[in-house]
């Protein structure tokens, strides 16, 4: 089955007035700015704008360049702390000369304080059980002096033999 379709668009009259008209506007527009008037000096336009003029003579300049670099020294120096802790401040300038056994930082003395006391407090906890252990020592070796001895000829229990048992 074939279908036959003839599409015969027609733009109706009431579209097709105003179009011409305003076709006509716009041809004129564009050909309206082909005409050749000349533009005179004397009009009502704005001034020519103002130009500096520079001489150039000949001359030695200079020349510069700038670069970006970090600089390091001949020989450098690594400051390896001998304690540990916070810095409160800095003894010494940036960049300056120090001397040997100079004193560079102030460093916070809180957490040194608190280890030496944690120490001291340690000692007289061992002090004292050493006196106790020597005490205790002292009692047992009288205590051993005044014991009587074991006869030779028992055993102690946990050398016995064990029993053979019968199978």
């Amino acid at each position: 089955m074939t279908v036959n379709m003839q599409h015969n668009v027609r733009i109706p009259r009431s579209v097709r007035t105003p179009f011409l008209p305003v076709l006509l506007l716009i041809t004129a527009g564009f050909l309206s700015g082909c005409s050749n008037k000349s533009v005179s000096a004397n009009s009502t336009s704005m001034p020519p704008m103002p130009v500096s003029v520079v001489e150039i003579a000949p001359a030695d300049v200079g020349v510069a360049s700038e670069w970006v670099g970090t600089m390091d020294g001949f020989v450098n120096a690594q400051i390896q702390p001998q304690a540990s802790g916070y810095l409160i401040r800095q003894l010494y300038k940036e960049g300056s000369q120090v001397a040997k056994d100079q004193v560079l930082f102030e460093i916070d003395p809180r957490p040194s304080r608190q280890f030496s006391t944690r120490q001291k407090d340690n000692w007289g906890k061992q002090r004292r059980n050493s006196r106790l252990l020597r005490s205790t020592l002292s009692a047992t070796r009288l205590c051993r002096k005044h014991m009587p001895l074991r006869a030779a000829s028992s055993t102690p229990r946990f050398n016995k033999r064990p029993r053979e048992r019968p199978t």
